[in-house]
């Protein structure tokens, strides 16, 4: 519930899925029931992919009940956000795969049955039978998702990673700036051209970790997930959704055109922004992935 009052998530728009959710927290913790979590779909990719933007578009469905905020208190209670934990073990963005391990490795019999019970009674209560969930910090996790919530789907939204990779350092410099007394005497405390290329190296590893648990699970191939490009979608938003509902196999009517965002890619600011030497160290660094999601030949 701490999510809520963070400066990014205090809109209008979220004041009815929060007293939604609001009632949800008082029933699951009153009451210990759990409401029933029916079709349940994940928007994940790596942070700065344009992951909000897109649940914004799908949540204009109106038999959509979209979770407010990206519950990472839930998937990684007692280490979201970072700075405000024990800070015992380095950040989702330095290495994501020992974060998550050692999240879930913490993560009690309680933990997830507060997960479940709040995705669930939050859904009972909004009366809608899709429930549509959005993290940027769960792409190295996927089998645990599907231990936790059994018959979970997933859009994987993929943008061209020197465009992620600049969002992303910019936002983790702002932050390490904004919270010096945190980070100012860790090693985490870097350059932005360090940043660059750590968050470079974190694109391409959330590209080869999601190629690998599709071959190993067979996610595309039995209709449990859709690959969606932020590029594609900001050129034909209304196109992209409506081949979502298809796959959530809900119908195309039940959408109020009105309310697509004005939706712009802003991928042109890393060309303008980084000097050819450090893009050309970024675009080495992300070359497989570029080129299998074809940014790249």
């Amino acid at each position: 519930m701490n999510a809520f009052w963070r400066k990014d998530n205090f809109k209008a728009k979220n004041l009815l899925p929060f007293l939604q959710l609001l009632l949800a927290d008082q029933l699951t913790k009153w009451t210990r029931k759990s409401g029933k979590i029916d079709n349940p779909v994940i928007i994940l990719g790596c942070g700065r992919s344009g992951t909000s933007i897109l649940k914004e578009s799908v949540s204009a469905h109106d038999r959509i009940a979209t979770y407010p905020f990206e519950a990472n208190e839930l998937w990684h209670p007692r280490y979201y956000p970072w700075h405000e934990s024990k800070m015992d073990i380095p950040p989702y963005w330095v290495d994501p795969v020992g974060f998550c391990a050692h999240t879930q490795s913490q993560m009690t019999d309680h933990d997830e049955a507060r997960l479940r019970a709040s995705f669930g009674n939050f859904q009972t209560i909004s009366g809608k039978d899709h429930l549509l969930l959005k993290s940027a910090m769960v792409s190295f996790m996927v089998p645990r998702l599907i231990e936790l919530i059994p018959n979970l789907r997933f859009i994987h939204l993929v943008r061209d990673g020197r465009a992620v990779a600049y969002s992303y350092a910019k936002k983790q410099h702002e932050l390490a700036t904004r919270k010096s007394e945190y980070y100012g005497s860790t090693e985490f405390n870097q350059s932005m051209d360090e940043l660059l290329i750590s968050c470079s190296h974190l694109w391409q590893r959330s590209i080869d970790k999601m190629i690998d648990v599709d071959k190993e699970l067979g996610l595309t191939d039995e209709g449990r997930m859709l690959t969606v490009r932020y590029e594609d979608f900001c050129e034909k938003p209304e196109k992209v959704s409506q081949s979502i509902f298809s796959w959530m196999h809900l119908p195309s009517d039940g959408v109020n055109k009105d309310a697509y965002p004005n939706i712009r890619s802003t991928n042109a600011q890393f060309e303008r922004k980084l000097e050819s030497s450090i893009l050309e160290s970024m675009t080495h660094i992300m070359k497989a992935g570029l080129a299998h999601h074809g940014y790249q030949q």
